[in-house]
This record gives C-alpha cells, sequence and structure tokens, in this order.
C-alpha cells in the first residue's frame, strides 16, 4: 500500500511505494472505482493509457498544488519546474489505494498531464482530454477533464525524472 507524506501544505504531497503496473489495462484500472466514466473502460486507447511502456515500477509520486487556475500547459512547465516528469495516466491510476487518504488532507482531482497534448486521448470532436482520478467521494473515479484549464483545487502528479 502506497504511503501519503505532506510535504508542504497545500503545494507538495508525495506518494511513496506506488506501484505503477504499465500492463495493466484502462478497464481493469478504472473498474474498481464506482464513478469510472465509461469512456475509460470501453474506448481508451492503452498506448494514450501507458505512453508504450510496459512492465511495472515502484516509484514515488509527487502531487503539486498551483495557487492559481492554469492552463494545462502551464501546469506541466509547473511539474517540470520540481524536477519530475508529468505522469501519464498509468502512473496515476495506482492512487485509487489511497484515495481516501487524500481527499482527506485535501486533494479534490489529481491530474495525469502526460509530457504533452501528443499522449492525451482525444474525444470524437478531436479534442484533448487530461485524464484525472477524482477524490470527493461523491464522485470518486478515473475521469477525463477537457483541456481548457485547471482550478487551483487540481494537484498535478509527476514522476521523478
Amino acid at each position: 500500500m502506497p504511503t501519503v507524506q505532506v510535504v508542504k501544505p497545500d503545494e507538495l504531497i508525495e506518494v511513496h511505494g506506488v506501484l505503477v503496473n504499465y500492463d495493466q489495462l484502462p478497464q481493469e484500472a478504472a473498474k474498481s472505482l464506482p464513478h469510472s466514466l465509461p469512456l475509460i473502460s470501453s474506448s481508451f486507447d492503452p498506448a494514450k493509457w501507458n505512453g508504450g511502456k510496459s512492465g511495472q515500477k515502484e516509484t514515488t509520486l509527487r502531487l503539486r498544488r498551483s495557487d492559481r487556475s492554469v492552463s494545462t500547459e502551464v501546469a506541466r512547465q509547473f511539474v517540470r519546474s520540481g524536477g519530475d516528469i508529468p505522469c501519464l495516466p498509468a502512473e496515476v491510476a495506482p492512487l485509487a489505494e489511497v484515495w481516501q487518504e487524500l481527499w482527506e488532507i485535501g486533494l479534490w482531482y489529481v491530474a495525469a498531464l502526460g509530457e504533452d497534448d501528443s499522449q492525451l486521448w482525444r474525444d470524437a470532436n478531436g479534442q484533448p482530454r487530461v485524464v484525472f482520478l477524482d477524490c470527493n467521494p461523491k464522485y470518486v473515479g478515473i475521469n477525463l477533464h477537457c483541456n481548457v484549464g485547471w482550478y487551483h483545487l487540481a494537484w498535478f502528479a509527476g514522476i521523478p525524472g
């Protein structure tokens, strides 16, 4: 089970011992959470989920929050400024094990921004969508966010680079 450590309240949280399974299909990751979007389980391109990576890896994820609303690209730069690579959905999905603990310390959403828009899933209109873990108990699940910007309640996941 991953362990959650608050490094700087409202700024940085580290989750240690995260076991990322790049071989796990999006359908498998989403089915354990009651409010995951059906799109995640039915039509999500596995290459957009895992970035073409395979195998398993134990790692630490760093979750950062901006104190203002930001675009997806600015959020990626924010993650990189801390020395991390913006996460893929497969790297954020294991946080489902600790969603309740994340919620209790104030996290609403944890976004998997990918390194650039080419790693994002696209809807039927070709618009990029960002995968995020919703930690709100009413809506807990793996869902998609339109790529238009993030409110100050969002946290951005990075993996050490």
